[in-house]
């Protein structure tokens, strides 16, 4: 990633308020609950053409503000929504309304429960060898009824690793209504974008670690945990290595961004 203070600096990828509504430079954010969330995932489903669920949070904004060439994986997005109590925070602090957290933990249990009614197919896919079959069982036994499947991502040498076409054409076969991509970020967004024209019909969702979450591998954090915000906490916790780098390095980082776009918001407000 190329990392100048200009990147940071600029002006049109801050947190604002448009209205009522967060941005992102001139990218909308989500902010409803999970219900109108699911909503949501049914009018995109009903488009029949690939559509991509971005779940933003701090580490990823960071990433975006310090790398432009990441930016395009965000604005591209069907919908974005908020993943990080940090940026729920900003809406208040811009002087916008409460926004919600609708992260991609969250939406597979509620995406699979509507699933039900909705006779849609999910596909869970990616994650750490036996985690996606892991969770698409769990998933199944917790909503009986619900069509999970799973399906393994090979140790992918990039989006474009031609190994993906054989997901892609496993994809087209199982023709499902909802995709949980699990290969993190940036690498589960440039995957989507670069085999799109190949997808089949779907509402695919960069989910993360939700796959591990779903399949039993790693505890979420407690409720009350995370309406404090103090998630990060918990996760750094039970993962210190894999996320020191996250949450001790670029982390901190969002302090700045933070300050940039409420000194952007005030300027703007000035008479």
């Amino acid at each position: 990633m190329s990392s100048t203070r200009g990147d940071l600096d600029e002006p049109r990828w801050l947190l604002r308020l448009d209205g009522t509504q967060l941005s992102i430079g001139a990218t909308p954010l989500f902010s409803d609950d999970g219900e109108a969330l699911v909503t949501k995932v049914a009018e995109l489903r009903h488009r029949r053409s690939p559509a991509f669920v971005l779940t933003l949070n701090v580490d990823q904004l960071v990433s975006t503000c310090v790398d432009p060439g990441l930016r395009p994986l965000v604005s591209g997005s069907d919908v974005v929504t908020i993943d990080g109590a940090p940026i729920v925070a900003m809406s208040r602090a811009l002087g916008g309304p409460a926004a919600c957290r609708n992260t991609g933990a969250d939406m597979l249990p509620l995406v699979t429960a509507h699933a039900v009614d909705q006779g849609w197919r999910v596909v869970v896919c990616g994650g750490r060898p036996g985690a996606a079959a892991a969770a698409a069982s769990n998933l199944r036994h917790r909503y009986p009824g619900a069509d999970v499947r799973a399906l393994s991502m090979p140790d992918l040498d990039g989006a474009e690793d031609p190994r993906g076409a054989a997901v892609v054409d496993e994809l087209r076969r199982l023709r499902p209504d909802v995709v949980f991509l699990c290969l993190g970020f940036p690498l589960q967004e440039k995957w989507f974008a670069h085999w799109r024209p190949r997808l089949p019909d779907a509402v695919y969702v960069g989910a993360g670690a939700a796959v591990d979450f779903a399949a039993g591998r790693v505890r979420r954090a407690p409720g009350w945990v995370q309406r404090v915000g103090a998630e990060w906490c918990w996760r750094f916790a039970q993962e210190p290595r894999r996320l020191a780098g996250r949450y001790l390095v670029r982390g901190p980082r969002f302090i700045g961004i933070a300050a940039r776009s409420l000194r952007a918001a005030h300027l703007g407000r000035r008479p």
